[in-house]
C-alpha cells in the first residue's frame, strides 16, 4: 500500500469582508426595494428599511465576484441578478430572488453563461459587464481584443455571441442612452493615447456584429494627458446621461478620473447628417484611382480619429484618484452623480441644463470610506461600500450639520471654485460662463482663480459636514499584517491585524466568542465564594433577594430598582449570617402526589440547614425549621461540605464520606437516607449535585457525587436504602468543585430528537469535563481548559437556547450547536462563582463574583465575531510585532498625503509603539523623506543577567532613478520608560545599520541572531550588546543565491526562503561560521510570503493565488524540496503566522497550526491531520461530497474539485493537476449540515466512498474541526 503524505485543511474563521459592487432593485414587490452587495466570493441581500438596511439572505459563489448588476423584467416591477465573476474562470450568473418565508428569502441559479476562452489573453484593464439602458443587451469584456454580446430575454438571457474589437487596451466601456446599440469605449491606443470612441453594435438571425466603422452618434477624440493622466492605481469611468428634451439637451458621456470631469454630448440628427457626408466623401476619395489622394484620404481619416475635440462641459477635480462615480437619477434641473476618491472624499456632480446649455457643478458633502460602489437608496441615503475600510450607509443632510469656518472638504488653489452663496445667488439664473445674470465682474469676483477653461462648470466652497453616518458595516480588508496576542491574559490568542487605507488605516482585535455586557457591579464586598438569587415563592418568575457569602459570613441583599440593591438587616430576614453558605435554594413541599407552591427557602451552612418562609404580616424571612450537624448524633464531629437543592430535595455530603438526602414535610426536612454506611464511607467528597435533567420537573431520581482523593465521579439513585450506586466516571486530572446535570435540548425524554443530556464538572485545575449522558451510562469525555482556578458552572439561557456558562480563571458558555457541544469564549476573568439571575430591572441576567465584588451582567448573543478597531485614519499599518514584556505592540506606518491627480503624492514612513489596551501611541520614530519602512520584527537577547527584547525594522530608500535599490537600514530599537511616568516609553536607536539594498523582510532567529532579506541576499547577524551598554551588529553569514528574497521565516535554525521570481529554499545554520543550503525547489512558483511547519516543512503563499506546501525527502543521497501540497485558495495570502486559536483536539488527530491573513479581509487557519486513517477517511469525504451535487450550496459554474484545483498564470489547460495534500476544512463541514437537513443524501455520502467511512468517526472529527474555528 503506497504511503500517505501529509495532509493539511484549511478552514475560514473570518470571511472576506471587503465590498467590490452594489446594485439597487425590486426582487419582490413594487414597494419594497432591496440592495445587493457583492463580495469577494458571496452576495448579500439586504431590503432598504425605514431606519436600516435588513439582511435577508447570502448565498456562496465558487468563483470570485467582479460586480453585480441589475436587470429589469419586461411588464414588472421585479428584477433578477446578475453576478460577474472575474477570471481565472469568468463567468455569469443570472439569479433570481424568492421569500422563502416571512422576513426571509433566498437566491436561485436561473442561467450562467461560462465565459472562459482558451488561449486568449485576459483584458488588462476593464473586466465588467455593461447593460442597456433597454435591459435587452448586455456586454461582456473579460479578454483583450474580444466582447461577449448578450441578447437578453425577460429576465434571463438566451443568446450570446462573440465580436472582436480592435481596440484592445479598453479602460471603461459604456452604452450610449439611444434606442440603438451604440457603445462607447475610452482606451489607449498605440501610441499610448488616451482616445473615446464610439462602435455599434448590430443584432440579426445569424448573430451579432460590431461595427468595423467608428459610430458619428458620438465622433472620436483624443484625450490629452493634461485632463486624464494616463492611468495607474485607478481606472478612467465613462457615466452616461439621458438626453432631455425640456433644456435641449441630447445626453452623451461623462469621463471622470482625471484632473477634470469632461462631458460630452451626442450629435444632433443635423450634426450626424453633415458627419456622415463627410465620412461619405471621404471614402470616395479612398477609392480613387490617385495614390497620392488615396494616401490624403487616409490622413485625413486619421486626422478626424485623432482630432481633439472640446468638452460641452468640464470642471476640476480637486482630489485624489478616482475611486467611484455612481449615477443617481435625472432630475428636472439635469443629472447627478455621486463622486468619491481614493482617500473617501466624497462629492456630489450636478449637470444644470438650461436652452441646451450645460453646466456642472461639484458639490463638496463630506469624508468617508474610499468607496469601491456607491449605491442611492432613499431619502437622501447613500450606502458606501468600501475595500480599504467599513461600509457605511449615510445620510446627505440639505444644510450643514455644523457651523464652521473649516471647508468641507480642501479645494486646491489651482482649481475654480466659488462660495456657496454667491452660487445659490446665481442658481435662479445660471450664467453658464460661470457669472451670473446680476453682473458678469460680481460673479468673477467670487472665483479663488480664472484658471482657462475649455468648458463650463464650477466647484462650489462648501463648510461645515454634510453627512451623517446611519449604519456601519465591519470590513477589515485589506490585511496586510496579523500577530496572534494573548492581550488579557485570558488564554485564547486574538487576532490583531494591520487592516485598511487610503484615509481608513486602522489596528483590528478579532475575536469570536460570546457578546457579553456589565449591566452593573458592586464593589465593597471582596472575598465573595457564593451566590444565591432567591425568589419570593417558588413559582415566582423573578428573583427578590441576593444571597452572597464568603468564607466567614453570609450576607443578604434586597432588589430594589436598578440603581440600588440594599443589604437586609438581620432582623428582618432570620437567616444564618455568622457563617459561610454553602447552598440556598427555593423549595416546597409535596401534599398527596401534587408539589405545592410556597415561599420557603433552604440555607445550608458547614454546621446547620435552616428553612425559612416569608412572614408578609412582619414582613421578614422567619425561621421554620433548623438542623444542627452537631444534633444527630451519627453525624457527631462533622461539618457539611459540599450542598446541592432543588425545589423538593436537598442533598449534603459531610466530612468523612457521609451523603445525606432530606425532604420537606410539614414545614420541616426530614431524612430519607441513607440507613447505612455506603462503600466509599470516609472518602472525602468534594462535590455533589441534585440538579434535574427535566427542568419542567420538582425532583430527580439520579444524583452525581464527586470524590478528592479518586478524581472521580459517581452517578447514584435515590433508593429505599438511600443511595444505589449506577456507574461512575474514568478518574479525572482533578477533583471536581461543580457539577451539573443538564440537559441542552428542549425535549424532556431521552429518545426524543433534542434531548442532548449531559453531565459537566468543573475541576479544581481549571479544568471543564463533559460526558455525555445516555442510558445511564457516561461516554464521550471531552476535557477543555479553562486555566488554572477552579471551575464554577451555572446553568442560563441565551435568545432561547439553553446554555452553561463554565467560569474560572477564563470562562466559556457551553451551548448545543451543529449536533455537538460548542464552547463560545467570554471575556470574563477570574470569576469565582456565578448564576442566573432574573429581576424585573435585570431580566435574563447573570450575576457573577470575582475577587474584588459583585457584577450584573448579561449574554447578548452566543457567537459573534468581535472586531475592534482603532482608526489610524491616513497612516497606513504594514507591519506588526507584540511585545509581552512591555504589553506594546511595534507598528510600520505608510502615510500617503492626498494630492490632486497628475501631481506627486508624499509618503512618510514612521514606527510607531503603542499600548495593548488602549493602543494611543506610546513612542514614534520618523524615517526620513526618501526612506521607507519595509520589515518589522522582535528580537530576543539574552545574557546573563537579563533577558531583553528590541524592535528591528528595515528600510530601503527609494530614489526614482534607482532600477534597483542601493541603499537601506536596519534599525534596532531599545525600550525604555520615561522617568517621569510609567506609562510613557522612549524609543531609542540602538543600533543604525546601513545595508546596500531594500530590507524585504526580516526573521528573528535564536538569542540575538537576526536574518534580513537584502535585495536578491539573505545576511544573518548577531546582536551584541557590552557592559558599557553599547549595542552593534555583527554580520555573520551571506546567502546569495537568488533574484529577490521577498520573504523568509525561522525555525530553530532552518530559514525558508522565498524568491518572488523563483521559488523557495531551505537553509540551515549550524553554527554561527557556516549558512547552507539544505534543500531548495526550482519550479516557477513566485511565492509571496511563506512560514515553516517545521525544521522539514514549509507552507506558502503565491501569486496565482495558490497555497503551497514542501517537504524535505531524500533521493540518490540527495535532500530534495518536495511539494507535497498545492490548492487554490482563491485569494492574495498577505502573511502566515505560527499559532492557533484554540487548544488542540486532546486525541491529537487535529492539529491547529497557522493563521493566515488575506487581502479581501479573509482569515483562515491551517490545520495539520495526524494519523493514516484521519487523512483518507477525510479524503474520501471530500472525494464523493464533490461528486454529490447537493453536498455544496454554493453556486458557480465550475466544480469544486476545479475550484480548489491550482492555478497558473498561463490559464487553464487539460494537463492542469488537482489539488492535493490541502482539503478544504469549509466544504467539508457541510457534511454535518446534511446530516441535519438532508440525512438521506448524508447517507448516500458514506455509502458511495471508496473505502468504508465510519459515520460516528467523521461527525466527531468534523465537529473537532469546527470548534477550531
Amino acid at each position: 500500500m503506497s504511503a500517505v503524505g501529509p495532509t493539511r485543511i484549511t478552514a475560514t474563521f473570518h470571511p472576506s469582508s471587503s465590498v467590490l459592487s452594489s446594485v439597487k432593485c425590486q426582487l419582490l414587490s413594487a414597494d419594497l426595494e432591496h440592495l445587493v452587495v457583492a463580495k469577494l466570493n458571496s452576495l448579500e441581500i439586504y431590503s432598504i428599511q425605514p431606519d436600516k438596511l435588513r439582511h435577508e439572505c447570502s448565498l456562496e459563489i465558487r468563483g470570485k465576484v467582479r460586480s453585480v448588476k441589475a436587470i429589469p423584467i419586461p411588464n414588472s416591477h421585479r428584477s433578477n441578478i446578475l453576478a460577474f465573476l472575474d477570471h481565472p474562470d469568468p463567468e455569469l450568473l443570472l439569479l433570481a430572488y424568492s421569500e422563502t418565508e416571512p422576513g426571509g428569502g433566498k437566491l436561485e441559479l436561473k442561467e450562467q453563461v461560462q465565459l472562459d476562452e482558451r488561449g486568449a489573453r485576459p483584458a488588462e484593464f476593464f473586466n465588467d459587464v455593461v447593460i442597456h439602458p433597454s435591459a435587452e443587451l448586455a456586454v461582456v469584456s473579460c479578454y483583450a481584443g474580444r466582447l461577449k454580446v448578450l441578447n437578453l430575454s425577460p429576465g434571463s438571457h438566451f443568446e450570446n455571441y462573440d465580436v472582436q474589437l480592435p481596440e484592445i487596451n479598453v479602460l471603461s466601456l459604456a452604452f450610449l442612452p439611444e434606442d440603438q446599440y451604440v457603445l462607447t469605449i475610452l482606451h489607449i491606443d498605440h501610441k499610448e493615447n488616451i482616445q473615446l470612441i464610439s462602435r455599434e453594435i448590430k443584432l440579426d438571425d445569424t448573430g451579432a456584429e460590431l461595427s468595423y466603422e467608428l459610430s458619428l452618434l458620438l465622433p472620436p477624440t483624443t484625450i490629452t494627458d493634461k485632463d486624464i493622466p494616463y492611468p495607474t492605481e485607478y481606472l478612467p469611468q465613462l457615466q452616461t446621461f439621458p438626453p432631455d428634451n425640456d433644456n435641449n439637451v441630447l445626453g452623451g458621456v461623462l469621463i471622470v478620473g482625471g484632473r477634470k470631469i469632461l462631458l460630452f454630448e451626442t450629435c444632433s440628427p443635423d450634426e450626424l447628417d453633415k458627419h456622415e457626408k463627410k465620412r461619405k466623401r471621404l471614402g470616395n476619395r479612398k477609392k480613387s484611382k490617385d495614390e497620392n489622394e488615396q494616401t490624403a484620404a487616409k490622413e485625413k481619416e486619421e486626422e478626424r480619429r485623432t482630432k481633439r475635440r472640446k468638452a460641452k462641459a468640464s470642471v476640476g477635480w480637486p482630489w485624489s484618484q478616482l475611486a467611484l462615480t455612481s449615477f443617481h437619477r435625472c432630475t428636472p434641473v439635469g443629472s447627478k452623480f455621486f463622486i468619491g476618491d481614493s482617500f473617501g472624499r466624497l462629492a456630489l456632480l450636478s449637470m444644470n441644463s438650461s436652452n441646451g446649455e450645460t453646466e456642472l457643478v461639484l458639490v463638496p458633502l463630506g469624508e468617508t470610506s474610499s468607496a469601491t460602489t456607491i449605491t442611492y437608496l432613499t431619502n437622501q441615503a447613500l450606502y458606501v461600500g468600501s475595500h480599504l475600510g467599513d461600509s457605511h450607509v449615510v445620510q446627505i443632510s440639505p444644510a450643514p450639520l455644523t457651523h464652521t469656518d473649516k471647508l468641507t472638504l480642501p479645494i486646491d488653489s489651482e482649481i475654480r471654485s466659488v462660495s456657496s452663496g454667491a452660487f445659490a445667488s446665481s442658481s435662479d439664473d445660471i450664467n453658464m460662463r460661470g457669472g451670473s445674470s446680476k453682473g458678469k465682474g460680481k460673479a468673477d469676483d467670487d472665483f479663488e482663480d480664472s484658471e482657462p477653461s475649455e468648458g463650463k462648470g464650477r466647484v462650489i466652497r462648501t463648510h461645515g459636514r454634510y453627512l451623517t453616518n446611519l449604519q456601519s458595516f465591519k470590513n477589515i480588508a485589506p490585511i496586510h499584517d496579523g500577530v496572534l496576542a494573548d492581550l488579557d491574559g485570558s488564554g485564547p490568542h486574538q487576532i490583531v491585524t494591520c487592516s485598511g487605507g487610503g484615509n481608513t488605516g486602522s489596528i483590528n482585535v478579532v475575536r469570536i466568542g460570546v457578546d457579553f455586557e456589565e449591566l452593573a457591579s458592586m464593589t465593597g464586598l471582596p472575598n465573595v465564594v457564593g451566590v444565591w438569587p432567591l425568589r419570593g415563592r417558588l413559582w415566582d418568575n423573578t428573583h427578590a433577594l441576593v444571597l452572597a457569602s464568603t468564607l466567614q459570613e453570609t450576607h443578604v441583599f434586597g432588589l430594589n430598582s436598578a440603581n440600588t440593591i440594599s443589604l437586609l438587616p438581620s432582623n428582618s430576614a432570620h437567616f444564618i449570617l455568622d457563617e459561610q453558605t454553602l447552598c440556598a435554594q427555593n423549595i416546597g413541599e409535596r401534599v398527596g402526589k401534587e408539589y405545592v407552591d410556597g415561599s420557603m427557602i433552604v440555607q445550608i451552612t458547614p454546621k446547620a440547614i435552616r428553612l425559612l418562609e416569608y412572614d408578609s404580616v412582619l414582613d421578614q424571612w422567619s425561621r421554620v425549621d433548623h438542623l444542627d450537624v452537631d444534633s444527630r448524633p451519627e453525624w457527631s464531629g462533622r461539618k457539611i461540605v459540599a450542598a446541592s437543592a432543588n425545589a423538593s430535595q436537598i442533598l449534603v455530603a459531610l466530612s468523612n464520606g457521609v451523603l445525606a438526602s432530606f425532604k420537606i414535610a410539614r414545614d420541616k426536612a426530614s431524612t430519607t437516607g441513607p440507613k447505612k454506611s455506603p462503600p466509599w464511607y470516609k472518602t472525602e467528597i468534594s462535590a455533589v449535585s441534585c440538579t434535574p435533567l427535566n427542568s419542567s420537573k420538582n425532583f430527580t431520581s439520579n444524583v452525581a457525587v464527586a470524590f478528592w482523593h479518586t478524581n472521580r465521579i459517581k452517578i447514584l439513585k435515590f433508593s429505599e436504602e438511600g443511595f444505589t450506586f449506577i456507574t461512575e466516571s474514568p478518574e479525572l486530572s482533578a477533583p471536581a468543585r461543580s457539577l451539573l446535570f443538564y440537559n441542552f435540548g428542549i425535549d424532556n425524554k431521552p429518545d426524543e430528537s433534542d434531548y442532548h443530556a449531559f453531565l459537566l464538572a468543573g475541576l479544581a485545575d481549571g479544568t471543564l469535563v463533559t460526558m455525555t449522558w445516555i442510558r445511564n451510562e457516561l461516554h464521550s469525555v471531552k476535557v477543555v481548559s479553562l486555566g488554572a482556578g477552579p471551575v464554577c458552572l451555572s446553568a442560563d439561557e441565551v435568545q432561547g437556547k439553553r446554555t452553561v456558562l463554565a467560569a474560572g480563571s477564563r470562562s466559556v458558555m457551553v451551548s448545543w450547536e451543529k449536533s455537538g457541544l460548542h464552547y463560545s469564549p467570554v471575556t470574563l476573568k477570574d470569576v469565582v462563582t456565578a448564576q442566573r439571575l432574573n429581576s424585573k430591572h435585570y431580566p435574563s441576567s447573570l450575576l457573577l463574583a470575582n475577587p474584588s465584588g459583585l457584577f450584573i451582567g448579561k449574554v447578548k448573543q452566543l457567537d459573534k465575531m468581535h472586531i475592534r478597531s482603532t482608526s489610524l485614519g491616513l497612516d497606513s499599518p504594514r507591519k506588526i510585532a507584540y511585545d509581552p514584556t512591555v504589553k506594546a505592540f511595534g507598528i510600520v506606518c505608510v502615510r500617503t498625503e492626498p494630492s490632486r491627480i497628475g501631481l506627486d503624492q508624499k509618503v512618510t514612513s514612521s514606527f510607531r509603539l503603542l499600548d495593548d489596551t488602549t493602543f494611543t501611541e506610546l513612542a514614534r520614530f520618523t524615517c526620513d523623506d526618501d526612506e521607507q519602512a519595509m520589515s518589522l520584527t522582535l528580537l530576543k537577547h539574552s545574557d546573563a543577567n537579563q533577558t531583553r527584547t528590541f524592535f528591528c525594522v528595515g528600510t530601503v530608500y527609494i530614489r526614482d532613478e534607482e532600477k534597483e535599490p542601493t541603499k537601506g537600514r536596519i534599525l534596532v530599537f531599545s525600550l525604555h520608560q520615561s522617568k517621569e511616568s510609567s506609562s510613557v516609553y522612549q524609543l531609542n536607536v540602538a543600533i543604525n545599520e546601513n545595508v546596500s539594498g531594500c530590507v524585504y523582510s526580516l526573521a528573528s532567529m535564536s538569542n540575538g541572531t537576526l536574518a534580513a532579506a537584502i535585495n536578491s541576499s539573505v545576511m544573518v547577524y548577531r546582536l551584541s550588546v557590552d557592559e558599557m551598554e553599547s549595542h552593534s551588529l555583527k554580520r555573520l553569514q551571506i546567502w546569495d543565491h537568488n533574484y529577490l528574497v521577498s520573504s523568509i521565516a525561522e525555525y530553530k535554525n532552518h530559514l525558508v526562503v522565498a524568491d518572488q521570481f523563483s521559488s523557495v529554499s531551505l537553509l540551515r545554520m549550524p553554527d554561527e561560521t557556516s549558512l547552507n543550503t539544505l534543500a531548495r525547489d526550482y519550479s516557477p512558483l513566485w511565492p509571496i510570503c511563506v512560514e515553516a511547519f517545521s525544521e522539514k516543512s514549509i507552507i506558502g503563499a503565491e501569486q496565482s493565488l495558490n497555497l503551497f506546501t514542501f517537504s524535505t525527502k531524500t533521493e540518490n543521497n540527495r535532500v530534495v524540496l518536495k511539494r507535497d501540497g498545492f490548492y487554490n485558495v482563491g485569494d492574495v495570502v498577505s502573511k502566515f503566522v505560527r499559532g492557533s486559536l484554540v487548544s488542540s483536539d486532546k486525541s491529537g488527530l487535529l492539529r491547529p497550526t497557522h493563521v493566515f491573513f488575506t487581502l479581501s479581509g479573509r482569515i483562515g487557519i491551517i490545520i495539520d491531520v495526524k494519523g493514516r486513517s484521519e487523512i483518507e477517511n477525510l479524503t474520501a469525504l471530500q472525494t464523493q461530497m464533490v461528486q454529490t451535487a447537493a453536498a455544496s450550496e454554493a453556486v458557480g459554474n465550475v466544480s469544486h474539485a476545479r475550484h480548489r484545483a491550482p492555478r497558473s498564470s498561463k490559464g487553464r489547460s487539460d494537463a492542469d493537476e488537482g489539488a492535493y495534500g490541502i482539503l478544504d476544512g469549509d466544504f467539508l463541514e457541510n457534511y454535518l449540515r446534511l446530516v441535519e437537513n438532508s440525512p438521506d443524501v448524508a447517507e448516500q455520502i458514506i455509502k458511495g466512498a471508496e473505502i468504508p467511512l465510519d459515520r460516528n468517526t467523521i461527525q466527531n472529527t468534523l465537529k473537532v474541526l469546527q470548534g477550531m474555528h
